[in-house]
């Protein structure tokens, strides 16, 4: 299993403020990693500057053996690393099916003339993509959702939605951010079970997350980031045992939290 993401010395100055302080930080092929640590860690930023929305201040990304630091995001999602984000970014007035449909045309590969004359490969790539966002549905448990607005839809189904989104182009990893923010035990077990189905499915993922039952739950290795450093890295047990992570962030969520 070989090193499909990496961060060498990232850092990322906003000003005077050190979001990410020389943080070095690998994923594995195949791993769900949790990313983990108090507000103001650095946790998005490090997604951030991943993705070049902010380009790092030093440092470097790796991804799959090549160099992405500083391309722009649509080109480091074009080389199969996706993200998603805190809030759902979906288009409220769409159903929820045409919110998957736009992200696979996306990567569909017909032309303006094709759609215009409506070709026979236009019609076959059309099929495709309606299987393929059928499908997407199904393993988010919210297929029954397809014709619904997407706007009116629970925020739970949403959240699942937005993940959807990110992932119907079958990505080879995916950055997932706080996907479980707000959300009651019900919904948070739906999106657990969902995050598993698509490890499982073949795609690494990344996850920053303040909901520690889950993360420990579904991880295979847990990094701690406090004031834009690693303060630890481990297996959640490890990590749930450590006495400097107790002391600095998980001390202040309450032990239990963690079990």
């Amino acid at each position: 299993m070989g090193v499909l993401l990496e961060a060498r010395g990232l850092k990322r100055y906003f000003g005077g403020v050190r979001a990410l302080d020389g943080l070095d930080v690998t994923v594995n092929e195949g791993e769900i990693v949790g990313i983990i640590g108090p507000n103001g860690a650095g946790k998005s930023t490090l997604f951030n500057v991943i993705t070049n929305v902010f380009p790092p201040t030093a440092g470097q990304v790796f991804y799959n053996g090549e160099e992405i630091t500083g391309i722009p995001p649509h080109e480091v999602a074009r080389k199969g690393l996706m993200r998603t984000f805190q809030r759902n970014l979906l288009y409220p007035p769409f159903s929820v099916l045409d919110n998957v449909r736009m992200a696979l045309h996306l990567k569909s590969g017909y032309n303006f003339f094709e759609a215009l004359f409506n070709t026979p490969s236009y019609r076959r790539k059309e099929e495709l993509v309606d299987k393929q966002a059928l499908a997407t549905l199904g393993s988010a448990d919210i297929l029954a959702l397809k014709d619904r607005i997407s706007s009116f839809c629970s925020f739970g189904a949403q959240r699942r939605l937005g993940i959807s989104v990110g992932v119907a182009t079958q990505p080879k990893m995916v950055l997932m951010d706080e996907p479980m923010a707000a959300l009651n035990p019900e919904q948070v077990s739906n999106i657990t079970k969902f995050v598993r189905q698509i490890r499982d499915a073949g795609t690494t993922i990344a996850i920053v997350e303040h909901n520690m039952r889950p993360i420990f739950a579904l991880c295979d290795r847990v990094v701690v980031l406090a004031q834009g450093r690693k303060l630890a890295e481990g297996t959640p047990a490890e990590i749930r045992d450590n006495e400097l992570v107790i002391q600095t962030y998980l001390g202040r969520h309450g032990s239990a939290a963690a079990h």
